[in-house]
Order: C-alpha cells, then structure tokens, then sequence
C-alpha cells in the first residue's frame, strides 16, 4: 500500500528509498535487495504514516519529513535516524508547523555541509547545524513591493530551497511565485525578477518547488503547472525566467499541491546531466507512477527506457 516518494544515496553508495505509509528501506548491492532502516518492529517506526520528503545528514544518517495529520499546529514534522542507537529521534525545531497535509519540500545541504529545509506555512528557512537534531529559523524580509496580480506584499510560505554546490548560493521560492536568493548564506536576500516580466512574476499563485540547478549554475524550478501548461521553469544567467519543458508532454496540473502533484526532486550527475521523475498525466491529479526523463542541458527533456 505505500507509494516511494523520495530516493537518496550516500557517498558509499547506499541507496535509500522512502516508502509512505511503510518506513525507509535501504539497499548496499545497488538495489537488488533492500531491508527496513531499523528495527522491524512497529515501536521503532515512525510515529506518522505520511512521510514525502527524505535526506542525508553528513553522517550519512537518514532525515525524513512528515505530513502529520489533523489540525492547529506541531513540532513534531522531522526526525533523524540515529545511527548510533539504531532508533528514530523527533528533531528539535525553533518555531511550530501548521498542520493539514503540508511538509517539507525538501531537506538539502549547503556548501558548508549544514543541512536547510523549507518550513511550509511560514516565511523561513530551516538550518540545522548539528545533522538535523536541531534547526532554526532564517527569516527571510518581507518584499517591498507586490508583482503584478501578486497575493501579497510581504514574503509567504516558503516552499522549494536549494543551494548551489560550488558558490554556495541559497535560492527558494514562496507562495505565489516570488523567488528569492541569497549570496551569503541566508544573511540577506533579494527577490528575484522584481519587475515581474517573467513568466514567473506575471503568472502568481501556482507555488514554485525549486528543485535543482543545471550544469551551468542556472535554477530549474518546478511549479505545480501554469495555465499555459509550462511546469518547470530556468532561471537564466541574464535573470530572466523562461519556461524549461521542451520535450515533455502538456501537463496542466495547477490544483493545491500534495505529496504526489508536485516536482520536488531532481538531481545532476558530475557529467552535466539532470534526471527528474515525472508524475504521468494519467487523469489521476498527476499521481504516480512516474516516467523517467533525462536532459543535458535543463532546457530539452528525453523521455528514457
């Protein structure tokens, strides 16, 4: 019954699966085999059943992200397996989570090897200088001024973060499609295509997930679909954004973002080459299964096998 929402592997080539509703399952013979991170007994899981978001500490330990369930708010949404007693521990969080089905997009790490995630429903950046036991807030400023058709004047929620391998540089998108990046590590930040002539800034309210950066140090964001049918958008090196599915099929998907709606993972081979997962447009509300779909440049997408 439970569906794999995030794939990660380590430095030695461990490979982990995070399988909803079921736990996290790990593989060391390149996925041939795979057993339950943990004791297999039902005290050592995870106290939630919904868990769409996975990570890696630089301990190689696994983080997850849940979607606790029901009403008010939490601190109870991150947990790291800690590798020393082999069980799972709540994370310590500076500042609570609304509930309702929302999680961290993502956990990654920066160039200083700190761990970031976004904090859904407020306008922060989580941090975690201790491998995910503890994080704390990074407050980003309220925006200045509203691009066209904007829902807001200040910064909302934050949703996708990523940070550039090599500058170092932290980009993240929040409600309505306002996109921000910081040169200095979350001390300041500064909004991203401010005039709003981007497809970006004209086309607020669809909530960006960025997700990766191709092999020359351009964003790609992944949003949940514009009514134009574009879904992944390409921060240029000009600062213009442009859309970034050539090759794909339409895909119109623009409803509330869920675990499974959403383009939330995608990764670069040292060679230069993206790979991302895309939920099949199947009539379902772009629920799994996924395709595989390669790129060289982020910009033409190949459907493969």
């Amino acid at each position: 019954d439970g569906r794999v929402r995030a794939l990660a592997v380590d430095p030695s080539g461990i490979l982990y699966a995070l399988v909803s509703a079921r736990g996290v399952y790990k593989s060391t013979d390149g996925g041939n085999t795979f057993s339950k991170v943990g004791r297999p007994n039902t005290v050592n899981d995870l106290p939630t059943v919904v868990m769409p978001t996975l990570g890696l500490n630089s301990l190689g330990e696994v983080l997850v992200g849940t979607a606790p369930a029901g009403s008010g708010t939490t601190l109870e949404f991150l947990y790291r397996f800690n590798g020393a007693t082999n069980t799972w521990e709540m994370s310590t969080v500076s500042l609570p989570l609304n509930l309702g089905g929302y999680f961290p997009p993502a956990i990654r790490r920066d160039v200083q090897g700190h761990l970031i995630s976004s904090w859904p429903f407020r306008p922060d950046v989580m941090r975690s200088t201790d491998n995910g036991a503890t994080w704390t807030a990074i407050p980003i400023p309220n925006a200045a001024h509203v691009p066209p058709n904007g829902p807001s004047a200040t910064v909302k929620a934050v949703y996708g973060v990523a940070s550039h391998p090599v500058s170092g540089e932290l980009f993240c998108g929040t409600e309505g499609d306002q996109w921000w990046h910081s040169t200095d590590l979350g001390v300041s930040w500064a909004m991203v295509d401010e005039a709003g002539t981007s497809p970006v800034g004209q086309e607020p309210g669809q909530n960006g997930f960025l997700v990766a950066f191709n092999k020359d140090a351009e964003p790609l964001i992944g949003t949940q679909g514009k009514p134009s049918g574009d879904f992944l958008m390409r921060l240029r090196s000009d600062g213009t954004v442009v859309p970034s599915n050539t090759g794909f099929p339409v895909w119109g998907m623009v409803g509330t973002a869920n675990a499974t709606t959403v383009l939330r993972e995608m990764i670069l081979t040292e060679e230069g080459h993206n790979y991302l997962a895309m939920p099949v447009a199947d009539g379902q509300g772009g629920a799994l299964p996924s395709d595989l779909w390669g790129s060289v440049d982020g910009a033409t997408w190949h459907k493969l096998g």
